[in-house]
């Protein structure tokens, strides 16, 4: 029966928000201070909210617009304030907006790629010893985010293993070299449950692939309304 009905995009957008910040919960440095977030578009605040609950002690984010730094700046400050907005501790953030990629790739301990690009958006070489990535770009077939060499040199985990080649980071990957499969480690959810080692050691780079599955976001929708009934929002209608 029917229980509730809500704006599909939120649910979307913060469920895929959290979704980067769990698989940098599980596979980062425990260190980490510093975050950059390749795209200036919707999903944007969401991450840095997330990433901020996850990692308390992280003091920076740097994000990088690859077509336009000046759009990046134009929506600097509304990106801000959403992030504030969903976690209010975001306010302790220094929060810039970088023109040059290898300076804001370079500089981070946790790398986000949030894009619709269909081609990698930087070289290997900028990619450092240590780092983890959370792509969370690519859920179509056409989508491509980062470049083959990095998933050479990282520790590879997915949301799903078979669907992250049908339509996440890992096909563009595989199309060019098929044993890259291979560097697949797992999914997430067996490093969560102890059944996969996600980062061995500190200088290992990790990558989380995440091409987004619709179950993540009935059980995220389904979520919300429990709170919401809890709390007496929404508003109740008779069908």
């Amino acid at each position: 029966c029917l229980r509730a009905v809500m704006d599909g995009l939120g649910v979307t957008r913060l469920r895929t928000g959290a979704a980067a910040a769990i698989g940098a919960k599980w596979l980062a440095r425990n260190d980490a201070r510093t975050l950059a977030v390749v795209g200036t578009g919707s999903q944007c605040a969401p991450v840095i909210a997330s990433m901020k609950r996850v990692f308390s002690e992280l003091e920076r984010v740097v994000l990088w617009n690859p077509r336009s730094h000046e759009r990046a700046l134009g929506r600097l400050g509304s990106i801000v304030d959403e992030a504030c907005s969903l976690n209010p501790d975001c306010a302790r953030l220094d929060i810039v907006a970088e023109a040059e990629g290898e300076c804001a790739i370079g500089s981070a301990d946790i790398v986000v790629t949030a894009t619709g690009s269909k081609a990698p958006l930087f070289p290997a070489a900028w990619v450092r010893s240590g780092q983890h990535y959370s792509c969370i770009g690519a859920d179509m077939p056409s989508k491509r985010e980062v470049p083959s060499g990095l998933v050479k040199r990282a520790r590879v985990f997915a949301d799903d293993r078979v669907r992250v080649l049908e339509f996440g980071e890992m096909r563009g990957a595989v199309e060019e070299d098929a044993i890259l499969a291979y560097r697949i480690v797992g999914e997430v959810g067996e490093v969560i449950r102890g059944e996969r080692r996600g980062r061995v050691r500190p200088d290992d780079v990790t990558l989380f692939d995440s091409c987004g599955l619709a179950t993540l976001d009935i059980t995220f929708a389904s979520l919300l309304m429990e709170r919401a009934s809890r709390q007496g929002v929404g508003t109740r209608l008779q069908l």
